[in-house]
């Protein structure tokens, strides 16, 4: 007991440097106490906590935001009354930090991206192409193995061809969606084309001029 405000500074520094960690906090069952990094006081509860899913990443509602979980336990492989374990440490992760993540996506011109997870509404900072979802829906994407690479795909829309590429994160089991009208994503293409014919058109003129100057000087 005397130890837990060192535990409890230390567990504060790792949550202020780690800007992912929304949350930390760390439950010892045979001595029934919790520490954490909430600005709400968390109570020891031993039902509650043996009734969540453990060493894997789940989801919940928690006042209106979504909310990772991870209750990772020590040892791994722990009892259903969690006799045999010594320590859980639980990890949280908010919809705020996504949407930050997908706001500096966003802001790089790369297109449009969104965070899709079975069963709730797809996670952005502004509205998406709904149709896109319903198709990619349609396909195998959201269900790829973790081994598998990003896959890009021409999605077409109401005329318009998009450019889409998904990556898919197992152990959250959601998937990053990235898409870009085909125009868009050619446009800086065809813009350093017209550059280097350009360039290549100059070059030959002045080339064309040099020699004749050279030409004129020395016949």
């Amino acid at each position: 007991t005397c130890a837990l405000p060192i535990f409890e500074e230390k567990l504060m520094l790792q949550n202020q440097v780690d800007s992912l960690i929304h949350e930390l906090t760390v439950y010892w069952p045979r001595i029934e106490e919790v520490i954490s990094t909430s600005e709400i006081k968390i109570e020891y509860n031993r039902e509650q906590l043996a009734g969540v899913p453990k060493n894997r990443w789940f989801l919940s509602n928690e006042n209106g935001k979504l909310t990772f979980h991870l209750y990772y336990t020590n040892p791994s492989i722990s009892s259903p009354d969690l006799r045999n374990v010594v320590s859980i440490v639980e990890t949280k992760i908010t919809s705020d930090y996504l949407l930050s993540v997908l706001k500096g996506l966003d802001a790089s011109g790369i297109g449009t991206s969104f965070f899709y997870f079975p069963g709730i509404p797809a996670i952005a900072n502004d509205a998406i192409n709904e149709e896109i979802l319903t198709l990619l829906k349609q396909t195998d994407v959201f269900y790829a193995a973790s081994s598998a690479p990003p896959r890009p795909l021409v999605l077409k829309v109401d005329g318009q061809e998009y450019m889409v590429q998904t990556i898919r994160s197992p152990a959250l089991e959601g998937s990053l969606v990235s898409y870009i009208k085909i125009d868009d994503f050619l446009k800086p293409l065809v813009n350093v084309n017209l550059l280097v014919n350009g360039s290549l058109i100059l070059l030959c003129l002045t080339g064309i001029t040099v020699s004749y100057v050279f030409y004129r000087h020395f016949r």
